[in-house]
């Protein structure tokens, strides 16, 4: 007589904290990375064996398509001690884009979980049009349609600029590609660049204005 047994599935699931991060190099490099807790209830002995795979879900501000950077998971793969309960971690740092990514769980090639982080600037503003200043750049259609973002004293102070600058000279002046709806890189495109590469960057730190 045989008697066969059903091997334990490894079933997880994946927690991220906090979800919500900087993009890396847009001044608050402390703020890009997140620890990812996996446990698993009654693993085999053996153990389970997780391998990590980060998938963009939404890129805020880039209407384009390409090699898009993304976040990374160290160390890419972790074993869960088996028992009647284990857990493990990761870290996952952020790329230079802004945007939702799925941190995904496999076991065996198969997905168990998954956890959503969002990759954001926080505090950014429409700066919208106004009658001393003229907004330049790709504002309406194009790679980058929302370019004119920024925090509240940037937008505060630029105003007070353009205001004096026209008050004096009867003359408007161009502000060009502040910042992205969430921030983070801010690439132009062809001709003048190749797409997510760093020619604006230092457009996710601050405006520019021009005469």
């Amino acid at each position: 007589m045989y008697f066969y047994t059903k091997k334990q599935d490894c079933e997880v699931a994946i927690n991220i904290s906090p979800s919500e991060v900087w993009p890396k190099g847009a001044g608050n490099d402390d703020k890009t990375t997140s620890t990812i807790m996996v446990s698993a209830t009654n693993p085999p002995p053996e153990g389970c064996t997780v391998n990590f795979k980060v998938e963009p879900v939404t890129t805020i501000g880039h209407n384009h398509d390409g090699n898009r950077p993304k976040g990374t998971v160290t160390p890419a793969t972790i074993t869960i001690p088996g028992g009647s309960s284990g857990a493990a971690s990761a870290e996952y740092k952020s790329s230079e884009v802004s945007g939702e990514e799925k941190i995904i769980a496999e076991v065996n090639g198969e997905k168990k979980g998954e956890a959503t982080v969002r990759v954001k600037v926080l505090g950014l503003f429409d700066f919208g049009a106004g009658g001393s200043y003229r907004l330049t750049g790709s504002t309406s259609t194009g790679a980058h349609p929302a370019n004119h973002y920024g925090t509240d004293s940037t937008i505060v102070n630029t105003n007070y600029m353009a205001n004096d600058y026209y008050e004096q000279f009867s003359a408007t002046i161009g502000i060009n590609d502040m910042s992205l709806p969430w921030g983070g890189l801010f690439d132009i495109g062809p001709p003048y660049g190749s797409f997510w590469s760093t020619p604006h960057s230092s457009h996710r730190k601050f405006s520019r204005c021009m005469p």
